[in-house]
């Protein structure tokens, strides 16, 4: 890039740098021949002289047809007062003005022999001048050419230039406009992907909702059994459904991570728990092995370190007929502001042949054909699991062996949390003559998502009411009063995002607050709820346990 800049700007110096030396020399030509031209007139006088004392030399009579004061005025002029000698000058005016019959022939001689003297003289300055002169013009000639070959390489330059930057700016405005296509082609596909994941996941909320309900109700042995392939098969598909958008959030480059702090070993628990049904029903042992000396408290994004490792346990049960599936977290350095700690999710499955291990983190691929047939899934699993890892600025990486097992790991740089852990108890208080833990209001257009929020709250003590929308969201708050308001974003007459605007121009945080629900992920939202004043959100499939946690911790 430098050099390319150099050139530019080099050559047209180099240029009139010549062009400087043109004139220089083209002055000292001017000089040059403002001599010669001297020494030419100053001959041209010494001539007539010399001719006129030859012929007085050979008869001093000549003297009457001599022009004596012509000869004066020659020797008389400043261009012969500056070529000749004064001493010399002086003694030929003197010469002339005395010049007479009675001059003898040796004086006349010796004059004639002075002219002589003067006039081979000045022939030689004059012959060294004229070939100065003539050296000084071929040196012009050169320099004029010089001076145009880089004058003409400039423009020749610049013109490419105004050419090349006529086409990078072509290019831009072609790449310009390519992005804005792109940046449309991305806002459509997140609007897209908002739209599908509300749709998708509000009658998976229901279908997720009522199984959890139905469970704890009474139910014959094969109600059971049929209930827990139900919820399986409701949350195999919650899955699937999380991948391909997540997919398509980190395709569009619009997967924003969400740091948080909580408790790793208490998430990790739960984790390997909710798994335990999987493992059992295939006779494998899902163990935990905690290393103690890593802090309770982290921060990162824990709905993405579930993700990861749900995704890999699953992988490890989906591929293992017999043995055990073992989740091992342990601190690989000392702690600091950071602490790295390694996550391995080890198997004693089927193991994966050496040559496909690169494979299976790409999108829709699996490590054999028939992999699809006999165990299922998209393959999406660990190319996003990968991709995921990458955000949260770790590795992956693979030990296998085919009919032994694998073991995938990971290293995590979490930054620590506070150690103490404050337990929140729920105060209760006596409304119409029961046991209440608050009053909650409910707004939701899903009549199904209001049956089972309402249960799940009804478990906790507390008194629900509904509105439908933001509208009559209003109208209810202002005789009534509530403890908590939970509220759908995406609604009909009024959203979520409006009625918690209004509701703050008259209540603060600390005096209503308002945890969102959506179906839409909260990273993936049109815009940040908290601007709108909302306390907390709740993404659909609402988690009972998830639920219950932020209802109390508000309440």
């Amino acid at each position: 890039m430098k050099r390319d800049k150099l050139k530019y700007w080099i050559l047209p110096v180099l240029a009139l740098a010549f062009i400087a030396s043109i004139l220089l020399t083209v002055f000292k030509a001017s000089t040059i021949q403002s001599r010669v031209e001297k020494h030419q007139v100053t001959l041209r006088s010494l001539g007539k002289l010399n001719e006129e004392l030859n012929l007085l030399r050979q008869d001093i009579s000549h003297i009457d047809v001599m022009d004596t004061e012509q000869l004066q005025q020659e020797f008389a002029q400043p261009i012969c007062k500056r070529c000749i000698p004064p001493q010399l000058l002086g003694k030929i005016t003197l010469f002339l003005s005395n010049l007479d019959v009675n001059t003898s022939k040796r004086e006349v001689a010796k004059f004639y022999q002075l002219t002589n003297e003067l006039i081979q003289q000045e022939n030689q300055k004059l012959y060294e001048d004229t070939l100065s002169l003539k050296d000084q013009w071929i040196l012009v000639g050169v320099l004029s050419i010089i001076a145009c070959f880089f004058a003409l390489l400039s423009s020749i330059l610049y013109v490419q230039n105004l050419n090349k930057n006529r086409i990078l700016n072509e290019t831009n405005i072609k790449l310009n406009e390519a992005h804005y296509e792109m940046e449309r082609s991305v806002s459509a596909k997140i609007a897209f992907l908002n739209m599908l994941s509300h749709e998708i996941r509000t009658p998976l909320n229901a279908v997720i909702g009522l199984t959890n309900i139905i469970t704890t109700e009474k139910s014959t042995d094969q109600q059971a059994k049929n209930l827990d392939l139900l919820k399986f098969s409701s949350e195999s598909l919650l899955s699937l459904i999380n991948d391909v958008l997540d997919f398509g959030k980190i395709e569009a480059g619009k997967l924003v991570l969400e740091d948080r702090e909580f408790n790793l070993k208490k998430l990790l628990t739960k984790i390997i728990g909710s798994l335990e049904p999987n493992a059992n029903a295939k006779n494998l042992s899902l163990q935990l092995e905690y290393d103690n000396t890593i802090p309770n408290q982290v921060i990162t994004d824990p709905t993405r370190i579930s993700q990861i490792l749900f995704n890999l346990i699953m992988n490890g049960i989906k591929f293992t007929h017999s043995g055990s599936i073992t989740l091992r977290v342990e601190r690989v350095g000392p702690q600091e502001e950071k602490v790295p700690v390694k996550f391995s999710v080890m198997d004693t499955g089927i193991g994966i042949e050496p040559s496909k291990i690169g494979a299976i983190f790409s999108q829709f691929v699996q490590a054999t054909t028939d992999t699809p047939r006999l165990y299922g899934g998209s393959g999406l699993g660990l190319g996003i699991t990968q991709k995921l890892i990458n955000l949260l600025g770790g590795e992956i990486e693979v030990n296998s062996e085919l009919q032994k097992g694998s073991t995938f790991y990971f290293t995590l740089n979490l930054k620590c949390g506070a150690e103490k852990l404050q337990i929140i108890k729920p105060e209760t208080k006596e409304l119409d003559g029961k046991l209440k833990t608050g009053r909650v209001l409910l707004v939701e257009d899903n009549r199904i998502n209001r049956l089972i929020i309402s249960k799940y709250l009804q478990g906790i003590n507390c008194e629900v009411e509904f509105a439908e929308n933001g509208l009559i969201a209003l109208q209810k708050i202002e005789p009534d009063y509530y403890d908590l308001i939970l509220m759908d974003l995406q609604m009909p007459e009024l959203d979520g995002y409006s009625t918690a605007e209004k509701i703050r121009l008259k209540y603060s945080e600390q005096e209503l607050p308002i945890i969102a629900i959506s179906a839409t992920s909260g990273h993936m939202l049109q815009r940040d709820y908290r601007e709108s004043g909302i306390n907390d959100f709740l993404p659909k499939p609402v988690d009972h346990s998830e639920l219950i946690n932020k209802v109390l911790k508000y309440l």
